[in-house]
């Protein structure tokens, strides 16, 4: 009887210990952090990595001289944002990036229509961004290479003229 008792003591402090440090003892975090991931999480969480990749993938792809090397960048790409590190950062940053109470008004305002509207259509509006300056950048191309060619003839002028003086 007395090994019994002891049993359900040393079972009801295993188990009130356990509910204290939580089953994987992690760290407890601040409140701040812990809004921080929760916004993290509302904004997306680890599908904010995968829009991301899919994004940079996309671009990769539209390059067919890239295409032999697909599959080298995709694994590269889910290896980054596999882990938890991608994640530990986002959160550190929009809680270095804001205040407590900054990312409570922010996760009020995704919570209500307007904000849900604004987070499902984001990425595509995102997508259609970079496409719009890509087409821009590709437009202006021959300026940017024209202004490049120019620079480097002037410098080309002033390493030529720097070698034809004499030593002194």
């Amino acid at each position: 009887m007395k090994i019994f008792r002891i049993a359900c003591v040393l079972a009801a402090l295993f188990g009130f210990a356990s509910t204290l440090l939580g089953a994987d003892a992690k760290p407890a975090v601040s409140s701040h952090e812990q809004a921080a991931r929760d916004l993290y999480e509302l904004l997306g969480g680890k599908n904010l990595a995968k829009t991301a990749s899919m994004a940079m993938l996309a671009q990769f792809k539209s390059n067919p001289q890239m295409a032999p090397y697909q599959d080298i960048v995709e694994n590269w790409v889910n290896k980054i944002y596999a882990g938890d590190s991608f994640d530990q950062q986002l959160v550190r940053l929009y809680a270095d990036t804001y205040s407590e109470d900054e990312l409570r008004q922010v996760i009020a305002f995704y919570k209500t229509p307007v904000g849900q509207k604004m987070l499902q259509t984001m990425p595509e509006l995102m997508q259609k961004g970079m496409a719009i300056g890509q087409t821009l950048a590709q437009e202006h191309m021959p300026e940017l290479q024209q202004a490049i060619a120019a620079r480097q003839r002037e410098l080309d002028a002033k390493e030529q003229k720097k070698e034809q003086k004499p030593p002194r």
